[in-house]
């Protein structure tokens, strides 16, 4: 096989994908996952404005900035892994289970009583979050064609 042959397979693979939403069924999909990532958006920015009066009301004011941290830790962590296990279950379950993990961590966190809880329940949050924006870029990706993705 030469080399221009290869690279036509290689461009023919580029534009070879099997699943293509056109239509109303496109809407529906990037509404639901503007849905998930405005949830996602709210989260992770959220606690920053009430970290000051949650850290006086936890009496942990001097560690409170691992809120963030242990989110935003957890986020970059989990988040590769996100892809691998949607390519096992498929995206949709995978998407699902973690917007309820989202949900759990936001419901825990406000349950917490100690700064540690909170760190971890955030740290929870946060390995949800991960999924939550990997999951929606690869949806976006196998459902749009690669010349209309721009758009």
């Amino acid at each position: 096989m030469n080399r221009e042959s290869q690279d036509r397979g290689r461009e023919g693979h580029l534009h070879d994908q099997e699943i293509f939403l056109k239509g109303w069924k496109l809407r529906k999909c990037f509404l639901g996952l503007s849905f998930a990532l405005l949830v996602q958006a709210l989260d992770q920015n959220s606690t920053g404005v009430a970290l000051p009066t949650i850290g006086s009301s936890l009496d942990c004011s001097a560690t409170v900035m691992w809120v963030g941290i242990s989110y935003l830790i957890a986020n970059t962590t989990f988040q590769p892994l996100y892809g691998r296990l949607s390519d096992i279950w498929g995206r949709k379950s995978v998407l699902m289970a973690s917007l309820l993990v989202l949900a759990s961590g936001n419901l825990a966190s406000g349950f917490a009583r100690t700064g540690p809880q909170l760190y971890g329940f955030r740290a929870i949050s946060g390995l949800a979050n991960g999924g939550v924006t990997g999951l929606a870029m690869i949806i976006i990706s196998d459902v749009v064609s690669l010349e209309k993705r721009g758009k």
